[in-house]
């Protein structure tokens, strides 16, 4: 059965964050067909963020088990470390056989086949939207970051993927938002060896170290030589960017299609009423319309120190 075989990690910290992992949870539940009720652990690795009760009584109410542990606190400074020391956790913690990672700004709008699917794969991954801090050769000026982290880690071959919005061959970085792996290959374990030591070893980007989780998660699948098999356009779908994809291999036309949408702060931001009429015209989207406006997530974007 799925039930046993499955599960999910998110991280639910205080804020706007606990709207988000409602969404995520009540979508999954409400769309994820077969996969509807597999297990999902949501964590909050950080003490400092204690989430409202009337979260951890939602999480009660839909099978969510709520994991209140500090896992972070080396790096309590830098909250994006808490998906890796929670995945790294679970995984050291489960039976199950695959172990999902979802950032919490994720929702489901049709079942999830991909999830189970991996063929002759170790991870199911996306590649980066955009290059960002990636680098396309040796001569690219965010070379040095990858070389250091290769040296580092060991890394022996480079290998390249395409960016789904902006179409760049880069070396291999991919997405943190959806992270599909085999428990058994260890992987999240190893990312989170290999981030405490590029943290240990302060080797950042120029560009500071937002992207330091991400460009980890891809050092290590390089490391380990996986076999990744990528998500197919409806998964992880970058609706904060849709009207920027110039990767044909990535546009979606109809919206009936999403699988699970990958929103980021579009809720909070000018086009969120446009995407809600575009939802509106089916019967279906007008059940994720409510459930968008029952957790309270269209609203003002939180100014900076407040």
């Amino acid at each position: 059965m799925l039930k046993n075989k499955i599960e999910i990690v998110i991280c639910t910290e205080k804020g706007y964050l606990e709207s988000m992992s409602q969404l995520l949870v009540a979508s999954l539940r409400e769309f994820g067909g077969d996969f509807k009720d597999i297990p999902i652990f949501s964590y909050q690795p950080r003490k400092q963020f204690k989430i409202y009760q009337e979260t951890i009584a939602f999480f009660e109410e839909n099978n969510v088990e709520y994991v209140d542990l500090e896992l972070n606190k080396d790096f309590c400074h830098y909250p994006l470390a808490n998906k890796i020391l929670a995945c790294a956790h679970r995984e050291k913690n489960t039976n199950a056989e695959i172990l999902i990672f979802l950032d919490s700004d994720v929702f489901f709008f049709n079942e999830p086949k991909a999830f189970a699917d991996f063929g002759d794969a170790d991870v199911i991954l996306r590649p980066v939207d955009i290059k960002n801090i990636g680098a396309e050769n040796s001569d690219d000026p965010n070379a040095v970051y990858w070389e250091s982290l290769y040296k580092l880690l060991g890394v022996k071959n480079r290998r390249t993927v395409l960016t789904t919005v902006s179409n760049e061959r880069i070396w291999e970085y991919y997405q943190g938002g959806h992270i599909v792996t085999l428990t058994k290959n260890h992987f999240c374990r190893t990312w989170q060896e290999n981030f405490i030591q590029v943290m240990n070893a302060e080797i950042i980007p120029t560009q500071g170290i937002a992207f330091i989780e991400q460009s980890v998660l891809a050092a290590t699948v390089s490391q380990m030589e996986l076999n990744v098999k990528k998500f197919v356009k409806e998964y992880n779908y970058p609706l904060h960017m849709e009207n920027e994809i110039k990767n044909r291999n990535y546009i979606v036309d109809n919206f009936n299609d999403w699988v699970t949408v990958h929103y980021h702060d579009v809720f909070r931001s000018k086009i969120a009423h446009s995407i809600i009429e575009t939802i509106n015209q089916t019967e279906k989207g007008r059940r994720l319309r409510d459930l968008i406006h029952q957790f309270n997530l269209i609203q003002p974007k939180a100014k900076k120190g407040t």
